[in-house]
């Protein structure tokens, strides 16, 4: 049988050139649509971080102690204005981002929350909600025009506590030590001990020392002066722990005035000092007082109220200042923490509050003491003092009152004499885990011979009123 020819249309069906151009051209399709679709998640993915960081901006500077300083007024913060300090600047710098699709200006595209905890006025929430879009160049073959972009930013702040602060200056007779080895060493030399706190009474044969005076008589001898430890120390001009100790909390009154300030936040103060007895040299005086601006008075008069701490200076060895034996026993730690810590004390320190502004609350406490960290207490016989009883701290402690610490630390090199080697250097150890102890963990700060004490007081200031404090 004859085969047929083949018609032209079954040649074409069985004609295999070209194929490959034409699968090419086929799969190019969907190859330029997955190309496509990653160009148009790039962009959209580009704008959303651009606007995510918009937003969290935004929220920040709804936190800011700038912020919260221009829209806080007695204590009160004006929610209403930082949220739309919020919302104007999400929107100036989302405006910004290219190829959206958004009306930030209408209802329901951008959604801003600000609000403070009940009864807690020490705590900002700031939220910030955002809805927009963007053309797909791509998708939009597949059926999908535009990529829908939305977000959330949220942070809390916490406003400064308000806090009244108690400073207690130890004027007890060890404060009168040198604060620099060139201080020490003239003491040394010429008295053989280098604190200066001996004899405040007339002289009498112990703890004296001669000194040339400077002048000459009139066939030109030179002449000398006998004087007690204390008045050798002040002939010589010699800086004692004691001066760095009244200008250091004179000093710290300008500090927590600029902190109060720019925390927006009311700090008192009270200052007090303690040796055989206690003094009060500040009752009670607002440094701030939440405003942006407060008055400067109470920094001034407590800073001038600092410099007014009298030292207490015994007649000589083993006796008080009225010439009474009492065995050196001249810092009476313990009566001072137990006249803190009793209600029908003038000196005591009430129940530490929450620190916010809402009615009934009260400020957070905080005890700062100066000190060297040895407690003379009749409990002590031999050597007569000791490390303190840390009880007392803690009974302060139970009722919220927090207490730092600014330990003037005596140096080992210092005890030069045998008595000092053999009686006070056995007790530094102790008294430094008393101390520790006897502290709000991270408020010790320990401060060795030569170091700046007024630094020293302040950066422990900041360290204290920076620690976190729970807020319920």
């Amino acid at each position: 049988m004859r085969k047929l020819a083949p018609t032209p249309l079954q040649n074409l069906l069985r004609d295999d050139r070209g194929n490959f151009l034409m699968l090419t051209a086929l799969a190019l399709i969907p190859v330029t649509a997955v190309v496509g679709a990653g160009v148009d998640y790039g962009r959209s993915a580009r704008a959303q971080q651009e606007l995510n960081a918009a937003a969290d901006a935004a929220v920040l500077l709804g936190v800011s102690q700038n912020e919260l300083r221009n829209n806080t007024s007695n204590g009160t913060i004006n929610t209403t204005q930082i949220q739309a300090d919020v919302t104007r600047m999400f929107i100036a710098q989302a405006n910004n981002v290219l190829g959206i699709n958004a009306n930030f200006a209408a209802a329901g595209n951008v959604a801003v929350t600000v609000t403070q905890p009940p009864n807690n006025n020490l705590k900002v929430n700031v939220s910030l909600t955002y809805n927009a879009s963007i053309n797909n160049n791509f998708m939009g073959i597949v059926g999908q025009p535009v990529t829908q972009l939305t977000g959330t930013s949220g942070t809390t702040s916490n406003n400064a506590p308000n806090i009244d602060f108690t400073v207690m200056m130890d004027t007890s007779p060890s404060m009168l030590f040198p604060v620099d080895n060139n201080g020490i060493s003239t003491m040394s030399s010429q008295t053989g001990c280098a604190y200066a706190c001996h004899q405040g009474g007339p002289l009498t044969s112990d703890n004296t020392t001669t000194y040339f005076n400077g002048t000459y008589d009139q066939w030109g001898n030179p002449q000398y002066t006998t004087s007690d430890y204390y008045g050798y120390a002040r002939y010589a001009g010699l800086t004692l722990r004691f001066d760095d100790e009244q200008n250091a909390t004179s000093q710290l009154m300008s500090t927590a005035y600029s902190a109060g300030v720019k925390n927006l936040t009311k700090y008192a103060m009270t200052i007090d000092t303690f040796d055989v007895g206690m003094s009060n040299l500040l009752t009670q005086t607002q440094i701030t007082d939440g405003t942006p601006s407060p008055d400067t008075s109470g920094e001034t008069t407590a800073a001038a109220a600092a410099t007014t701490a009298s030292l207490y200076v015994p007649w000589r060895n083993n006796y008080d200042a009225n010439n009474v034996y009492n065995n050196d026993q001249d810092t009476h730690f313990e009566d001072m923490m137990t006249a803190l810590n009793t209600s029908s004390s003038s000196y005591y320190i009430p129940n530490s509050g929450y620190g916010t502004n809402a009615a009934g609350d009260t400020p957070q406490q905080y005890l700062f003491l100066i000190t060297d960290g040895f407690d003379e207490n009749k409990r002590f016989y031999q050597p007569g003092f000791g490390p303190l009883d840390t009880t007392k701290c803690q009974a302060l402690k139970n009722r919220g009152i927090r207490i730092a610490i600014l330990y003037l630390q005596i140096d080992q090199a210092a005890y030069t004499d045998s008595w000092s080697k053999n009686t006070a250097l056995p007790q530094v150890s102790p008294a430094e885990t008393a101390l520790s102890k006897c502290v709000t963990p991270g408020l010790l700060y320990t401060v060795s011979t030569g170091s700046n004490i007024s630094n020293a007081l302040s950066q422990l200031f900041i360290q204290a009123i920076s620690e976190p404090v729970l807020i319920q």
